[in-house]
C-alpha cells in the first residue's frame, strides 16, 4: 500500500487501533483526523541517509566542508562512500479519536527508553547495520526539512547519537 493510501485509510478510521509509521511532514496534519505519538520509534536510526559518490567526483566532494558547499554539487550517485544526511526521524501516527492508543504508545516507549529495554532492542535490530555503514569516516550533515516546521520537537531528546556507534 502506498503511503498516500495508507494515510487515507488511517484518516478514515476504518481499522480500529491502526498505527502507521511515517516521517512527519506539516501537510500530514492537514489530512484530517490524524495525530502522532511524540516519539521516534527507531530512535533516529532510520533518519540517516548515506549517499554514494561517483569516483569521478569523490575528490571534489572531499573538499566540501559545509552544507552550502554540498548543495552546489549535483552528482551524488556512484560507488564511493562520502557523507550521511540526517532528516527527521519516523514517528507513529494514529487516528485522532484514538488518544488512548497514542498515549499508551508514548508512555510505553518513554518507559522502555528510560529503563534501557528499548535501547537493548534497538541494538538487536540496528547496531550491526550502523557499524557496517562506517559512520566515522563520513561527513555528517544535519539537513533541515522545510516541510516540517510545526512538529512537536520533544521527540529529539530520544534520538540516539549515531556517532557513538562507530
Amino acid at each position: 500500500m502506498s503511503s498516500a493510501r495508507a494515510r487515507l485509510v488511517l484518516n478514515s478510521n476504518r481499522f480500529q487501533n491502526l498505527i502507521l509509521e511515517f516521517s512527519y511532514e506539516d501537510d500530514m496534519k492537514d489530512l484530517g483526523d490524524i495525530d502522532y505519538a511524540v516519539f521516534p520509534i527507531e530512535l533516529g536510526a532510520l533518519s540517516y541517509r548515506t549517499c554514494f559518490i561517483s569516483p569521478r567526483y569523490q575528490q571534489s566532494l572531499n573538499k566540501v566542508k559545509t552544507l552550502t558547499e554540498l548543495r552546489e554539487k549535483r552528482h551524488a550517485t556512484g560507488i564511493e562512500r562520502s557523507f550521511t544526511a540526517l532528516p527527521p526521524a519516523p514517528i507513529l501516527f494514529v487516528h485522532k479519536s484514538n488518544q488512548t492508543l497514542k498515549n499508551r504508545l508514548e508512555q510505553g516507549l518513554k518507559l522502555a527508553f528510560a529503563d534501557g529495554s528499548l535501547k537493548k532492542l534497538w541494538d538487536q535490530h540496528f547496531l550491526d547495520s550502523i557499524k557496517f555503514s562506517a559512520i566515522k569516516p563520513r561527513t555528517l550533515y544535519s539537513i533541515k526539512n522545510k516541510r516540517i516546521r510545526k512538529i512537536n520537537r520533544d521527540y529529539e531528546q530520544y534520538l540516539l547519537p549515531i556517532t557513538d556507534y562507530y
